[in-house]
């Protein structure tokens, strides 16, 4: 057995691909995006940042679900900061629906 990874894209007419690779490199960014221009969401995998920086054209922009996580991590330490920036995050995805 070797280790994999599916690299999900989603495109604009609400397709999916779920593209296989043995490699978690930046140039498989490269490779499944090419010249892709607009709006990229990702989680915080910095494969994707080096993307952007590198083609102008696109636009990284961070998945609420992987941003969210470390606020529900800080509950126990900041209880108060983290449930306020929850329910910030709350109001977004209600606004959303």
């Amino acid at each position: 057995m070797k280790q994999g990874y599916y690299w999900p894209i989603f495109g604009d007419n609400n397709e999916i691909v779920f593209f296989f690779s043995s490699s978690r490199a930046t140039r498989v960014v490269h490779e499944l995006l090419g010249e892709f221009s607009g709006t990229l969401v990702t989680d915080g995998y910095a494969a994707y940042e080096r993307y952007t920086n590198k083609m102008g054209a696109a636009t990284r922009s961070q998945c609420w679900s992987h941003a969210r996580r470390p606020f529900d991590k800080a509950l126990k330490m900041e209880p108060k900061s983290a449930k306020e920036a929850l329910q910030m995050i709350a109001a977004l995805y209600r606004h959303e629906d």
